[in-house]
């Protein structure tokens, strides 16, 4: 039946006067799969894991960990506490500035600020930035994110300090970490890789990561990302719920915005 509707589909619009119309409803599918809804907290899906899905799979009154990495000025950490108010909450942020404001704006929130990225290894490195500064949700530690729509001139880089999952849960006593949220535009698999002892010994519960054109520039694919979590079901967030992710390149190596829910195996 389904191939049969293809074909009729193909009958009627696969010519180059369909062109629009097709393109049309391809970021129709697009936005009803989960990728593109970045809008805001409940059209990303991020409002319902946080209020919904996780206070279901995570007692909110337990004294979980939880990993805000990429964290910026903190809002997606402080939306955690509200919800988990006995958590303990790592709030990761490199750059200098940005982690300045997380510190100020998180004061009264009881978060774990960290100074540092994380990586598949402890390293100096640079993060880069468009030169206004600032708090940018786009700082990015691969300068070829900016080139699109920045003039060389005008990318600024700061030297931070980067840790691996593995290296900061020895130093901190962390035997688990049940949900690990990674927005790092496009460094999340190299920060997958320096977690491979804790997801070796089934350490890590839920990860929520980010996927889009950045991964591009870190040369990352969905099927990597699979391939590092085998032992866990793979989603995508939406307002009304998880959407499940089939593995197959068709579905999954898509480069634009959306939320990935990955979540261990019982």
């Amino acid at each position: 039946m389904k191939k049969t509707l293809i074909e009729i589909y193909k009958l009627f619009f696969l010519r180059p006067g369909a062109r629009k119309f097709n393109q049309f409803v391809l970021q129709c599918a697009a936005h009803g799969l989960g990728i593109l809804n970045y809008r805001d907290m409940r059209d990303s899906g991020e409002e319902y894991l946080l209020a919904k899905y996780l206070p279901r799979a995570l007692s909110p009154e337990g004294n979980h960990t939880l990993f805000d990495v990429g964290a910026n000025v903190g809002s997606y950490s402080r939306a955690l506490r509200a919800n988990f108010p006995s958590a303990s909450i790592h709030a990761f942020e490199p750059h200098p500035l940005t982690f300045s404001k997380l510190v100020e704006e998180s004061k009264d929130s009881r978060l774990n600020c960290v100074n540092m990225g994380l990586s598949d290894e402890p390293a100096e490195s640079v993060i880069y930035e468009k030169a206004e500064g600032g708090s940018s949700t786009h700082n990015s530690l691969y300068r070829d994110v900016f080139k699109k729509n920045t003039s060389e001139g005008k990318i600024n880089s700061k030297k931070i300090i980067l840790t691996s999952i593995d290296e900061y849960a020895k130093a901190n006593g962390i035997d688990q970490i049940d949900l690990l949220k990674v927005d790092t535009e496009g460094h999340e698999f190299s920060i997958l890789k320096g977690a491979k002892r804790m997801l070796q010994e089934k350490r890590i519960r839920i990860i929520q990561l980010e996927f889009n054109e950045m991964n591009l520039y870190s040369h990352t694919t969905m099927r990597d990302i699979r391939d590092m979590l085998p032992s866990f079901d793979f989603y995508r967030l939406s307002p009304r719920g998880l959407i499940a992710l089939p593995d197959l390149i068709l579905y999954q190596e898509i480069y634009q915005f959306q939320n990935i829910l990955c979540v261990a195996n019982k």
